[in-house]
């Protein structure tokens, strides 16, 4: 039986370690394109230069300096599985189709002539040598005035991002204990064989060497299986790049064969029988039990650590696909950026565009008053708010709210204790009417109507800079009823700090070209492209992560079962000898249940001390987990002790 188990924990490592190989080739997929050598995460939110400049640049830029320079966004009609990629220079495109390693990621290959409404700010990925890159980066920042972030895609920084941003980290630390348990499994099998060599007089090097190969000879035919059935599933299921996948898991392999040559060689020392132990009928299985015993508590304090994150990814999960909900809402929905400085006629153009697309029912506004940006919230005002049942102020007009907020599941309803802002506390209405009185052209308070917040969703609004979004809890939301009565300044203002949304690009092209200001814009940029692939990120390492921590709960029980058989057959002849004179395997096993409940505690207080810091809402659970730990330990010693009794029992018959 404990030979089966061995083997069967096997394939459950190999199974672990291509997992992780799966999770780094994904971490691939995640970070810019498959096949980039760096990844650049840019910015021109304080360049000076137009739209077509920048991409007529970064074209003779790729095509001078040699190297491939291509814009990585999310498809705004599919943010989950779908990315486009967009290649500056002149050379010709190989091959359209984008070669993901995930089966539901799809893509398609364009030049940068297409790049359409496409904001440029966010990704690119960068092919080319260590000193191509860092000359990018430096021309990117003095010569187009972008906010460049340079990034290696090295070894070592996929796997360290698989590992901790992932989650990976989860089964590679059940496969260390699973190979614990199985060197300690395989020890205990070949006890007696041990004892016989030791008695014979042979080397105790030859001993330990000797149980290596047999360990290792044992295990490879459903290592080796596991892995062909891996290889074959990416294969069949549609998975991309498989060569990749295959290296990886080489390289993988590798690395815990050696790991588990040490570890095999370490534990085979420690646990040699000797010629006075054997004389004095000691059982040779003492030492293992004392290694499985180690190995389970490790596995009890990872699992228990564990466990309450996966309500974590949960969360993650849900918040990536309403993150991303938000911004698919936008659709094609574009924001402005224009120069820094505006003059009193450009910011008049600029106002009678938007009072224009507003009456067309073609801009949303929004933005915080309690932000870093604009923040009209002091220390009293806070208090006075809180009272109310607020923790922030956001002024927002009614298409955003019903556009943006509800496809994202947020829910108000009308305040009921204000009408206006005068029947706001006096430290409230202090802050916000003046600015609000001076924003407008009438010098007085807008029209607006006040709403709360009713559901656990947040309320969003746009944020201090384009393509970005600013959550609030409880705000008190002030619904502008028109737009139209703020003053030129204050609408230009808005626009250029990305708190007016445009939602038909084309019509705002359109207009732009027709009122001829187009001279003052820098750019027109689709809103939710970093939004989008900030959130498709989000919901694959959701995805993978949920997948690691279910193959980690797999750790725990076969490293349960393994020191539950161990400990059987060191209790096998006197636990025969209770149960032929009548005992119950209850009372049997009690003695046994009260040593594991000191387990069960453990297990509880380091669950409820990870709930504490990552969900303390559901701390509870960890009042359940030691009850549970004690269900699944009773129904494993015993399968175990009555094992070992139908055995000895048939051997004494």
């Amino acid at each position: 039986m404990l030979k089966i188990l061995v083997r069967f924990a096997a394939v459950a490592i190999a199974a672990l370690i291509a997992l992780v190989a799966g999770v780094y080739s994904a971490a691939a997929d995640l970070d810019g394109l498959p096949d980039a050598d760096y990844v650049a995460s840019m910015r021109f939110d304080n360049s000076p230069m137009p739209r077509g400049e920048v991409i007529a640049s970064l074209d003779q830029y790729a095509d001078s300096a040699g190297v491939g320079i291509i814009r990585v966004a999310s498809a705004p009609d599919d943010f989950l599985d779908k990315r486009l990629a967009f290649v500056f220079g002149s050379g010709g495109i190989r091959d359209t189709e984008i070669d993901w390693f995930s089966p539901t990621m799809s893509g398609t290959v364009a030049k940068s002539s297409e790049l359409g409404f496409t904001s440029l700010n966010g990704v690119y990925a960068i092919k080319g040598s260590d000193s191509q890159a860092k000359s990018f980066q430096t021309w990117a920042k003095s010569e187009l005035g972008a906010d460049a972030a340079l990034k290696e895609k090295t070894t070592v920084g996929l796997l360290t991002y698989a590992l901790l941003t992932v989650g990976a980290w989860v089964p590679m630390s059940a496969a260390i204990l699973l190979l614990g348990a199985i060197v300690m499994s395989w020890y205990v099998l070949r006890a007696h064989g041990r004892e016989l060599r030791v008695l014979a007089g042979m080397r105790l090097s030859t001993v330990v060497l000797t149980d290596l190969r047999s360990l290792f000879g044992a295990l490879a035919v459903p290592v080796v299986a596991t892995f062909a059935i891996s290889v074959l599933g990416i294969i069949v299921t549609g998975f991309g790049r498989a060569g990749f996948f295959i290296s990886t898991l080489m390289l993988f392999t590798g690395a815990v064969t050696a790991f588990a040559v040490a570890v095999a060689l370490i534990m085979g020392m420690l646990s040699l029988p000797t010629v006075r132990d054997i004389a004095a009928r000691r059982p040779s299985e003492r030492g293992s039990w004392v290694i499985s015993e180690v190995l389970k508590v490790a596995a009890v304090v990872i699992v228990a650590a564990i466990v309450p994150t996966a309500s974590g990814v949960v969360t993650n999960a849900s918040a990536a696909t309403a993150q991303g909900a938000l911004w698919e809402s936008m659709g094609d929905s574009v924001t402005v950026r224009v120069a820094n400085r505006l003059g009193d006629a450009e910011n008049a153009a600029f106002a009678g565009l938007i009072r224009d697309l507003v009456r067309r029912d073609a801009a949303m506004f929004s933005m915080s008053l309690s932000s870093d940006t604009v923040n009209l919230v002091d220390e009293a005002a806070g208090k006075d708010l809180e009272d109310l049942g607020f923790d922030s102020v956001v002024l927002t007009g009614e298409p955003f709210l019903d556009t943006v907020n509800r496809a994202g599941g947020a829910t108000w309803e009308l305040v009921s204790a204000v009408h206006s802002v005068q029947e706001l506390p006096d430290s409230i209405r202090g802050q916000l009417l003046p600015n609000l009185e001076l924003w407008t052209t009438s010098r007085k308070a807008p029209d607006v109507r006040f709403y709360g917040s009713t559901g656990e969703a947040p309320i969003a609004v746009s944020g201090g800079r384009a393509g970005t979004l600013d959550t609030n809890q409880l705000p008190l939301i002030i619904s502008v009823n028109d737009l139209t009565q703020f003053d030129d300044a204050f609408l230009a203002s808005a626009m250029s700090r990305g708190n007016i949304v445009f939602t038909d690009p084309e019509q705002l092209k359109a207009l732009v070209e027709q009122r001829g200001i187009s001279s003052d814009i820098l750019s027109i940029d689709r809103i939710a492209d970093l939004g989008l692939y900030d959130a498709q990120t989000k919901q694959r390492n959701a995805q993978l992560g949920a997948a690691a921590i279910a193959i980690a709960v797999l750790a725990l029980v076969m490293c349960l079962s393994v020191t539950a058989w161990i400990f059987a057959l060191l209790r096998r002849h006197r636990w025969f000898v209770q149960r032929t004179a009548g005992l119950s395997w209850r009372s049997i096993l009690q003695p046994r249940m009260l040593w594991e409940a000191g387990s069960a505690l453990l297990f509880g207080a380091a669950m409820a001390m990870s709930f504490g810091a990552a969900s303390p809402s559901n701390i509870w659970i960890s009042g359940i987990a030691p009850f549970a730990y004690l269900t699944v330990v009773w129904l494993i010693h015993q399968w175990a002790a009555t094992t070992t009794f139908r055995t000895t029992l048939a051997r004494r018959g």
